[in-house]
This record gives C-alpha cells, structure tokens and sequence, in this order.
C-alpha cells in the first residue's frame, strides 16, 4: 500500500480505506498487513482513471517523454524504434499507454497496427527486411501478451478465437483478439 500510495500521489491511510471498503483488492499476510499485487493495483489504476505520477514506486519505467507525441508521431517513432529493434523502448511506449488506459484493442488497431503496416509497405522481400518485420512482430506479441497478462482476471468468462489472413505465419491478430476478451 505504501509503493503505490506514492506511486499515485496520495496517503497511504487513504488508501487503506479504499482497500478496507472493497475498492481495491488486497490480500492479508499471516501478521494481518495489506498487501496489493501489482496486477490489482494497475487493474483499479486504470478502472478508477488515476495516474502514476511516480512509475517506479511499484517497479515500472519512469514516464518517457515519448509518450508525450501526439498519435502520428508516436506512430513514427514506435516504427522506428520496432526497426532498430529496441525492444525497452517499445516496451516503454506500447505499456506505457496502457497505463495510461488506452485498451488494448486501441493500442492494436493504434500504433501496432499503423507501425506494421509501414514496415510491410516499406520493406521488401529480401532477408533483412523479412528479419525486421519478423523481430518487430516478435516485439509487439510480447508486449501484448504482457498486457493480458495484467488485465487477467480471476474470472473465465470467454473463450477468444482469433483469425489471419491465408498462410499468414503470425499469431499476433488472434492474441491482440484473446488479449482484448480477457480485458473486457
């Protein structure tokens, strides 16, 4: 309660209250203290629209100033960044939207999708473009199983099956559609 007290700027007895009324999920260790998972503290984060202000008080990367772009040249940038391959960079980027409450089913049909399309257009068919393209694919899975990994929640509801174009060797389009049941 303390780490993500300071995370988002308020009193921890605050939000031992919150936790006390059944606004956030907290579990009880043997000696009675609270204790958040830092999957519940993101899903009631972003359910309640609160922002971190200090990302590192629960172990997440400070906010990066390129978040601060607006939609075309975060586009740009994560491109850039999925062809360099730096997978921190888009780490930072793709998560710290979702963070910032951009679903997953935005941040897909967004700038994954938008930074894809480019690669594909602007590559050819040679090794080293099929390289980028795969690594930069390889890259957003990641993130987004990463995603669904944080918005799980305890309950099944849902069985997602997803789909691809013919012969199309990517599982990327049938986790963004897993990842976005699970969210919702």
């Amino acid at each position: 309660p303390r780490d993500l007290a300071q995370a988002i700027g308020m009193s921890e007895s605050s939000l031992k209250r919150w936790a006390d009324r059944g606004l956030l999920k907290v579990t009880r260790t043997a000696g009675g203290h609270r204790r958040i998972s830092i999957k519940d503290a993101l899903s009631f984060v972003r359910t309640k629209r609160i922002n971190i202000l200090a990302p590192d008080a629960i172990g997440l990367p400070t906010r990066s100033e390129k978040l601060n772009l607006d939609a075309d040249s975060f586009n740009e940038r994560l491109f850039d960044e999925l062809v360099a391959g730096n997978k921190d960079d888009v780490w930072q980027m793709l998560i710290g939207r979702y963070l910032e409450g951009a679903s997953i089913a935005e941040i897909g049909d967004g700038p994954i999708k938008s930074a894809l399309k480019e690669i594909g257009d602007k590559w050819g068919h040679d090794a080293d473009a099929i390289f980028v393209e795969h690594r930069a694919t390889d890259l957003c899975l990641q993130i987004v199983q990463q995603m669904r990994m944080l918005a799980t929640s305890e309950r099944k509801l849902f069985r997602a099956t997803g789909g691809a174009i013919q012969d199309d060797p990517y599982i990327l389009p049938s986790m963004l559609v897993a990842s976005i049941i699970v969210e919702h």
